[in-house]
């Protein structure tokens, strides 16, 4: 793995985290989970770029809370 890169399973993770435990994590607590599940530490604006790459924008995942909210609905 070249440096810089994020190994798929660890992205794969983070979005089927974001996915089920609802899209309220900041990029610090996905390293946090990362760190804790794998031991690997990525840097923040890696990962923050890796979601962008694979799709997952904070415009994406303010919809999706949005849409949970019983109120706003």
């Amino acid at each position: 793995m070249r440096p810089g890169k994020m190994l798929r399973r660890h992205v794969l993770f983070i979005v089927d985290f974001l996915k089920t435990m609802g899209p309220t994590l900041y990029l610090d607590e996905m390293r946090d989970l990362i760190i804790r599940f794998f031991g690997r530490k990525y840097r923040i604006g890696l990962i923050c770029a890796t979601l962008i790459r694979f799709g997952v924008t904070r415009k994406k995942l303010s919809l999706i809370a949005d849409r949970r909210n019983e109120y706003e609905r």
